[in-house]
């Protein structure tokens, strides 16, 4: 009687057992068949990726882009066009997702439209990131009555919003901190900003103005961005938003702007010196890339006025053999025939100069130098162990060095006797060390015109709001 019950209890489990398995290969099967397939496409209509790759199939498409340089991707994606939303139209017919396609300009949110797709083919249409993380910061426990202002700062890492009580020196009161590179819509971010202003402090702004790293059109429209894949459209915004009006600046022209807004204490006095009153000043400031800019007075306007440079891409002059051994390094590892400004004055510079000292310095190597390589020799970490690991110091001395020698030879250039200003989230960070004797000693080094070094101040903006300041002071002037 045993036996047959157990026999019976068998039976049942590999009826129950089998059962599962038709159920798992009916889903199995359904699935397969709801997804569809990708077939390569003919070989004279494969897509020919700047980097030489050759994708036929469209399910090629977001691991190439993860792989893909910075470099490679704006060469097919920028203001002027966008060579894979062409491609999924044309090639693949789909115009539904092409036109999703054509909204995003960051290769890590393309190849995630492009993979949501192909798990969801009859849903294409996600919001393409709709709302954005960001920071919030409350500088006034209390928001006063009046009007507002809306300021913005775009730069290659950060993109900052601030908001202001309008006064004569306007007044911050909150910021929102987004990552720029997560951006793939400005307009749209616009929006959100508005929506949380309204519903959480029932707050709408009256006057609006952003800066970014970039030109202006002539008609102040148009923000082309030097280090985005994405441009600002003051008219994009005005359809999104309803705005009436935005006022578009380079973020240089902000920073002249800002300077007056802020208090002493927001200024380092790096370098002593006796500035001429309404004197032409210059900005040099190290980012993600590096900006450079000349202020000019105005005496009908009585203010500064921003002159716009692309001078962080000149070439960059070498004094000694370690310099010249780095600049070798940096055009091997670029592939430039042409190694710049830029490319030691950023935070990716930093990054080139630790590398180069990693390996032609390797006694100096500490525990901290392998905690740098181990995350790719990320800046922050250089940043964090400058005084605990001898190569990150000597990456900063040299830092520090092509700093002052940028500035030397710009205020030179103009004869900048209303004095240097640097201003850039590197420096912003680390001000104290522009005091360093290294620096003096090199923004001095000049064979005729030390004396005219010697009274020009050199100071370091150490509040990286600075441009917002400056934003909101351009939102109440005219043009």
């Amino acid at each position: 009687m045993v036996t047959k019950l157990r026999k019976r209890e068998v039976n049942t489990m590999v009826v129950k057992k089998s059962s599962v398995k038709t159920e798992q290969q009916r889903v199995k099967k359904t699935t397969t068949s709801s997804v569809k397939k990708w077939p390569d496409c003919a070989s004279e209509k494969a897509f020919w990726v700047n980097d030489g790759k050759v994708l036929r199939n469209l399910k090629e498409l977001p691991p190439a882009l993860r792989n893909m340089s910075d470099q490679t991707f704006w060469h097919h994606v920028n203001s002027n066009k966008h060579d894979f939303a062409n491609w999924v139209d044309q090639v693949f017919g789909e115009k539904q997702l092409a036109e999703e396609v054509r909204k995003i300009k960051h290769k890590v949110g393309l190849a995630q439209k492009l993979e949501h797709f192909f798990q969801n083919p009859s849903k294409v249409s996600m919001g393409a990131f709709p709302g954005k993380d960001f920071q919030e910061k409350v500088y006034q426990k209390k928001i006063p009555s009046g009007r507002f202002i809306l300021a913005g700062d775009v730069g290659g890492t950060k993109t900052n919003f601030g908001i202001f009580a309008k006064r004569k020196k306007p007044e911050l009161l909150l910021s929102f901190h987004f990552k720029s590179k997560e951006i793939n819509d400005f307009p749209s971010v616009v929006k959100q900003v508005l929506n949380h202003l309204k519903s959480k402090y029932n707050m709408t702004p009256s006057f609006f103005c952003f800066a970014g790293a970039g030109v202006v059109s002539k008609n102040g429209t148009y923000l082309s961005l030097t280090n985005l894949p994405w441009d600002i459209d003051a008219m994009k915004i005005k359809q999104k938003t309803g705005l009436r009006s935005s006022r578009l600046i380079n973020d240089f022209q902000a920073i002249a702007y800002g300077l007056d807004s802020l208090p002493d204490k927001s200024i380092l006095v790096a370098k002593k010196g006796k500035a001429v009153p309404n004197g032409t000043r210059i900005v040099v400031g190290a980012g993600t890339g590096l900006g450079k800019g000349i202020l000019l007075y105005d005496p009908v306007k009585k203010r500064y006025l921003a002159l716009p440079s692309e001078g962080g891409h000149g070439e960059l002059p070498v004094a000694n053999e370690c310099e010249f051994m780095l600049s070798e390094f940096i055009r091997r590892k670029t592939g430039s025939s042409v190694v710049e400004w830029e490319d030691v004055l950023s935070g990716k510079g930093l990054q080139n100069m630790y590398q180069f000292l990693y390996q032609e310095e390797k006694q100096k190597r500490s525990k901290y130098s392998s905690v740098i390589k181990s995350a790719k020799f990320d800046p922050m970490l250089i940043t964090k162990y400058k005084e605990k690991d001898p190569l990150a110091k000597s990456a900063f001395d040299l830092f520090l060095t092509f700093y002052a020698r940028c500035a030397r030879n710009f205020a030179l250039d103009v004869l900048a006797q209303g004095g240097v200003y640097i201003a850039g989230g590197i420096a912003a960070n680390n001000s104290p060390l522009f005091k360093k004797k290294l620096f003096a000693d090199e923004f001095l080094r000049s064979k005729k015109q030390k004396k005219i070094l010697e009274n020009i101040p050199v100071y370091v903006i150490k509040d990286y709001d600075v441009s917002l300041y400056g934003a909101a002071m351009a939102a109440l002037k005219r043009r």
